[in-house]
């Protein structure tokens, strides 16, 4: 299963990542844009992310704890 937007997933280093939107159009064909809360600057990032790096889809997750 390849990630897609509006899904929750756990990488392999077992960060957990909301795929916000999907810009693999713009040509990183390898690579998956996502978005990401850290709790140590209180915001939300966007961060890129080779998609070999997704390990588990998460159906049931809702949040990153």
């Amino acid at each position: 299963m390849e990630p897609k937007r509006d899904q929750w997933w756990r990488l392999k280093g077992g960060t957990i990542v909301f795929v916000a939107f999907d810009e693999r159009t713009m040509g990183r064909d390898s690579e998956i844009c996502f978005l990401v809360y850290d709790k140590r600057y209180g915001h939300p990032s966007y961060k890129w992310v080779m998609l070999n790096e997704f390990d588990v889809h998460l159906p049931e997750c809702t949040g990153f704890d």
